[in-house]
Formats: structure tokens, sequence, C-alpha cells
């Protein structure tokens, strides 16, 4: 027998577990323990099948243990706990064999099923091997988490938010497993790689806002333009802070509070410096192909992340900084709209400066439609039409 079917055995045997008791459950799991038993157990009798699916759920689950304990111990369970390790250690999942949080749950629900019975330590001890195997999966996101965040370059957002997808997975298998110790391993990891995570972001976005050169605008973009990312990043860390994971101390602010601090102060400035710029590049024929665009692609960016980052511990300044995000870009709108009726006007002798005019409003437009800036959005659309009709021929 492969083992792949042996661990779906084991997965049928705790489903019938969790299921309808009964003589058909009772049956099934008999036909699974019979293979791995010095005897066919009996059908008939006080023993039988119809006996112990007549019981009460409870007590036929217990009149049923010790006949087929040596299979669920001897095999069932070392199989999931072989399927746990294995799965654990590749970086991709296998199609070919259950997922690991059934077999997690499948684990737990035998080694409940078998605690109580004298082989309790053989149990314990297969427990304590997937917990190891968690950890040591663990570690090697961690090592991958630690090299981006030690690098000189911009962090890689989408690599740190996969890997801390992976740690929430592997404290989601720990919680299945029922096991404390490595669960807390595992939160107090995520929550700290997490906070790390945030506060590079944070300083890159800084680095930008003080110096507004093309570099740090450039590094500024590749952070900002990872805003699904960098929402799980922050969902993390409030996800910390409802529930408490970090022992909070009077008038001391925790390392969660520090972190998310930091990214909100960073992203109040950067609303300002982002705007400042695109109200100086707008109506200027030079900066329309290039920087006014990148200019509204951060803008997109940083609109988005305010306005999906949804999470009953949000704080309130992030609904500030929607809310300045949305002012601004009305006055940005209406400031396009207007450069695009001047050029309008002296589109005989400088219809180049009309078209660009006209890529800045589509830029412009073609965002605030995405996000549901109706009269704005209606404003530019409005200009652009006139624009097409004002273009010599």
């Amino acid at each position: 027998m492969s083992d792949v079917q042996r661990v779906r055995e084991a997965i049928e045997v705790a489903r019938r577990l969790k299921g309808a008791w009964d003589a058909d459950a009772v049956a099934a799991i008999m036909d699974i323990a019979d293979p791995h038993l010095p005897k066919p157990l009996e059908r008939r009798g006080p023993a039988g099948v119809v006996a112990l699916g007549g019981l009460p759920p409870l007590a036929g689950r217990e009149r049923l243990a010790p006949l087929v304990a040596p299979a669920v111990v001897g095999a069932l369970l070392p199989a999931l706990r072989d399927g746990l390790v294995e799965g654990l250690g590749q970086r991709t999942p296998s199609t070919e064999r259950p997922d690991l949080m059934a077999c997690a749950d499948a684990f737990a629900t035998l080694r409940a099923w078998m605690a109580w019975r004298q082989r309790e330590p053989e149990v314990q001890k297969l427990g304590v091997d997937i917990g190891k195997a968690i950890l040591l999966s663990a570690k090697a996101s961690l090592r991958s988490m630690q090299r981006l965040l030690e690098s000189d370059d911009v962090p890689d957002l989408n690599a740190l938010s996969m890997d801390l997808l992976r740690l929430e997975g592997l404290r989601w298998l720990a919680e299945v497993m029922r096991d404390a110790k490595v669960q807390g391993v595992l939160t107090e990891l995520s929550r700290r790689l997490a906070r790390l995570s945030l506060t590079r972001a944070a300083a890159t976005i800084e680095a930008f806002v003080k110096t507004r050169d093309l570099i740090t605008l450039f590094d500024n973009a590749l952070v900002i333009s990872q805003v699904d990312n960098l929402i799980v990043l922050a969902q993390r860390v409030l996800d910390a802070q409802e529930a408490g994971e970090e022992e909070v101390t009077a008038f001391v602010p925790t390392g969660d509070e520090r972190a998310l601090e930091a990214l909100t102060v960073a992203l109040g400035r950067l609303t300002d410096a982002l705007f400042a710029l695109a109200r100086g590049a707008a109506g200027k024929p030079g900066k329309a192909e290039t920087f006014f665009p990148s200019l509204v692609r951060q803008i997109d960016c940083l609109f988005r992340f305010t306005a999906h980052l949804r999470h009953s511990a949000r704080p309130a300044v992030i609904d500030g900084i929607e809310e300045r995000v949305r002012g601004n870009l009305r006055t940005l709108a209406a400031q396009v709209a207007g450069a695009v009726q001047e050029a309008i006007g002296n589109a005989g002798s400088d219809p180049a400066g009309l078209r660009a005019a006209v890529a800045q409003a589509r830029e412009l437009g073609t965002m605030l439609e995405r996000h549901g800036l109706v009269a704005e959005s209606g404003l530019i659309a409005v200009r652009i039409h006139a624009a097409r009709k004002a273009t010599p021929a």
C-alpha cells in the first residue's frame, strides 16, 4: 500500500469519527484498520459492527478504540506524521498528496481518540516530530526574510509577504494540531517580521520624502507599488494589536504600535510630497510623458492602500490620510482640467502643449474613475472631449 493511500485512509477514519455514528461508520473504520492488525476484527457479537454502531457516539468510539488502536497508532498516525513532515519540507504544495491542513486535522482527531490509551507516549512522540518539522519550515522562511530585510536594496514586499503568509499558514497548522508551544513561537516570529518589514518600507518612503530625487523616487515607487503586499503586512500587525499578542506597558508604545506609527507618519508625509510634485508637474508639457504619470501611479497605490486596508483595529490616522488623498485629488483634477482648457485656447500656436495636457488629463481621469470619483473624472472627460474638437486637423 502506498504512503499516500495510507494517509487518505487515516483522513477517512477521522472523518468517520467526526461524522454520524452508526453501523456504516464502524464498518468503514474496521475495513481500514483490518489490514494493519494481526488478525481480522470480529464483525458480529457485542464488539461487532451492529452492536458498536448502535451505542451512543461517545460510548461507541470508546469501545472501538482499543480494538483498532494497533492500526491507528502503528500505521495511520505515522503515515500522517510522515506526510506532514514531507509536505512541510517542500516549498510548493504537492498535487498528489492531501493538503497539510487535512492531514493535521486528521492527526489531531486520531491523536485525541487514542490519547487515553496506554500507548499515549507513542502518540505524543509523533506529535513532537510534527512540531519540530513545523519549526524547521518556519526557520527556512525566517532565513529568507532575514536576507531580504538585511539587504541594502529596496525591500521586496512581495517576497516578504509570501513568506509571512507561509508563517501564518504554519501557525494555523500548529493551531489545528493543538500545539500551543509551537503556535506561540510562530505567532511571535510572524508578528516581529511583519513589524520589521513595515519599518523598512517606512524608512524607504521617508528617504524619498526628505530628498525627493530621482533615485529615492524610484525606490519609493517600488515600495508603494507593492500595495497589496503592504496591506498583508499591515493587517498582520493590526491582528496582533487586536489580539493583544504583545504585552502592553503603560506610557510605552509596543513594537507593533511603533512600526505602524512609522508607516502611517511616512504615508502622511508621502501624501503631501506626491501631491506637491503632481501640482508642480500639472500643465508642464515637458513632464507629461514621464514624471506626471509616475506620480499619478504612486498616488493611485497610496489611495488603494488607505481604501482597502479594512480592519476593526484600523487607526483613525489612516482615515485621515484617505480623506486628504480624496481632497487633494479633487484639487488636482480641477487644476489639470484647467490646464487642458488653457491649452485648448492655445491649440493653434501650441498643438504639442495641448497633446501633453490631454495626456496628463487622461492619466489622471482613468485613476479617478477607478476610485469612484465620478464628478472629478467627469470634469476631466468633458475637457478631453473639448480638446478633441479643438485639435487642429
